[in-house]
């Protein structure tokens, strides 16, 4: 599980998921005795195979361990901070939320440096809302934790996550960090590493003003982010299907967008299903069919749910909001169905309209 970080993850993850049974006998093992915090090793030495390619399993281990009152301090801040992280990626950011201010206040109680996990989850909540104060801040916290801790591979991956909120830095400080950052990252060959490199880059670009550019690396983090893990897979996807229809190259980004809702919908990654109900409402603006844009939007808004994470599908979902504005006929029957849809319902009718 240490070995995660190093040029060979793919093969690392593929080598755990042969052993994997054996791995949960163990840890239900452990737990069933009372012997949590040696539970708690194997679990939390996982940490980053759970992140890339089990989700919700790891979610439940760490919750396992953190329902134990004998789990020691240093591992249930580690435990608070891993289950942050999970609780972002499967889209309960207030939980997120809850479960990584608790990894800090325990962390500065205990006069111990924050757990990486835990400045991630909190950079993503604020990725979520936009907010570039709090995303900077928590930057160059997890900033901080990685030049700590001395390993190579945890600056890398903080550093790849530079000017992902637009307005936190000056667009020309955040491109000219990315352009320095490439060659590194692609020559360690992590392809976790190069998928975040390539799809922030590109968002820092778009936010930037360059369009082509960013269109051209988005398209460079698709077989990285496939290789790392269906989340990065989805959210690679997304990017490119956000571009394409923003340039009006509608037919590659139906493609795109329909592969990512059906991967996102296999792995019951709901907040990325929403990223694809804006490039999907987009999509159906475009062809001038403004009844299935409300549907997606009114669906989108009653399921709370935001795929917003960049200002390119920010501008998805506004585009689709601007064409219903301008309508002149009577959208109400459209939104209704929309609001009346399940998220499975949702799934199936937007992978519909891209078909």
């Amino acid at each position: 599980g240490r070995a995660t970080g190093g040029a060979d993850q793919h093969s690392v993850l593929d080598a755990i998921d042969a052993d994997l049974d054996n791995y949960r006998a163990a840890f239900a093992h452990l737990l069933a005795t009372g012997a949590v915090n040696d539970a708690a090793r194997g679990v939390q030495a996982l940490t980053a195979y759970w992140q890339i390619r089990r989700t919700r399993e790891g979610l439940r281990w760490q919750q396992a361990l953190l329902g134990h009152a004998d789990l020691d301090a240093h591992r249930r801040i580690r435990a608070l901070a891993a289950s942050a992280r999970a609780e972002v990626l499967i889209g309960d950011e207030n939980a997120a939320e809850r479960s990584a201010l608790d990894a800090v206040a325990l962390a500065e109680a205990a006069g111990v440096d924050l757990p990486y996990a835990a400045c991630e989850a909190l950079m993503h909540t604020a990725t979520r809302r936009q907010d570039p104060v709090t995303y900077r801040r928590w930057w160059e916290r997890a900033h901080h934790v990685a030049v700590a801790g001395g390993g190579r591979y945890l600056q890398l991956l903080v550093d790849t996550q530079f000017g992902l909120v637009a307005g936190a830095w000056d667009s020309a400080e955040a491109i000219a960090h990315h352009e320095r950052l490439q060659g590194e990252v692609r020559r360690h060959g992590d392809p976790l590493l190069v998928f975040n490199a390539a799809h922030i880059f590109s968002m820092v670009l778009y936010d930037a003003g360059d369009s082509e550019r960013a269109r051209a690396m988005a398209l460079t983090a698709i077989e990285p982010g496939r290789r790392a893990g269906p989340i990065t897979h989805a959210v690679a996807l997304f990017g490119v299907a956000a571009l394409d229809t923003l340039n009006g190259d509608t037919d590659p980004a139906r493609a795109a967008v329909a592969e990512a809702i059906r991967v996102a919908r296999d792995e019951g990654l709901t907040p990325h299903v929403f990223c694809g109900v804006d490039v999907a409402a987009a999509l159906a603006a475009r062809r001038h069919d403004p009844e299935t844009a409300a549907v997606l939007l009114a669906a989108a808004a009653h399921h709370a749910g935001s795929g917003v994470q960049s200002s390119a599908h920010h501008a998805c979902r506004l585009e689709a909001r601007t064409a219903l504005d301008a309508f002149a006929g009577d959208l109400t029957a459209a939104q209704r169905h929309g609001e009346n849809m399940a998220i499975d319902e949702l799934v199936t009718y937007t992978l519909d309209t891209l078909t």
